[in-house]
């Protein structure tokens, strides 16, 4: 049975533009999935090009993990059948969940976390993914280009620090991984930070999930309000 429902949430606003951002939620299960999606919506915004930019590429994100999955899951349990297991013992998993941020009139930046379990293995896996987009024109904004080589010193200082701090949820070479790590779209901003995030496995076992890092940007001596 499929369940399909549009929510509402409260409005952004940005100094001299607004739109709204609904929530687009899914349920499903089927034989051999579990489908569960919740995702941003954007709407009533200025530049309608951008507006449908943004939703084209939410939608597609969340529509290729879910089609992957799926597709995974039916190889694996045709292989259950194939071995003389029982298919109908197991269900595949495809969660979804986004955010946007609001770092300003003139930056935002769209958070997907996805999850999927495909049968019969143990457990599932974990991705984020996040899309930093300069509004004005309408592209992606490049961690080098916000920030300097003296504030990645900073992020990364403080990365480890934390990760000294907890050394029990990171692996033994974290650290070394850190101060050789050149940033790519694992980033988003808030309205007073920005935020790091790391792929499962990539410096911290597998129950620690996808490890986030939050630097204010008083502590970068930034602002986005020069950059507008």
């Amino acid at each position: 049975m499929l369940f399909l429902m549009v929510l509402f949430s409260s409005s952004m606003v940005f100094p001299g533009a607004l739109f709204e951002v609904a929530t687009a939620a899914v349920e499903a299960t089927v034989d051999t999935l579990e489908l569960s999606i919740k995702v941003p919506y954007v709407f009533g915004y200025s530049n309608f090009v951008v507006e449908k930019w943004l939703n084209s590429l939410i939608w597609e994100n969340t529509s290729g993990f879910v089609r992957e999955t799926l597709e995974q899951t039916v190889k694996s349990l045709k292989a259950v059948e194939e071995t003389g297991g029982d298919a109908s013992a197991y269900r595949g998993v495809a969660y979804v969940r986004g955010e946007i941020f609001a770092a300003s009139k003139k930056y935002l930046s769209v958070v997907l976390e996805f999850y999927a379990y495909v049968p019969p293995a143990a457990h599932g896996s974990v991705e984020k993914r996040s899309f930093n987009v300069d509004l004005e024109r309408g592209v992606f904004q490049d961690f080098y280009e916000l920030f300097s080589r003296d504030q990645e010193k900073i992020i990364k200082k403080n990365i480890i620090k934390r990760i000294e701090k907890e050394p029990q949820r990171f692996f033994s070479e974290a650290v070394k991984i850190v101060e050789g790590y050149r940033f790519r779209d694992n980033f988003y901003l808030d309205e007073d930070a920005v935020v790091v995030f790391f792929k499962e496995y990539e410096i911290s076992p597998g129950y620690v999930g996808v490890p986030e890092f939050r630097i204010p940007f008083s502590e970068l001596d930034f602002s986005l309000c020069d950059e507008e």
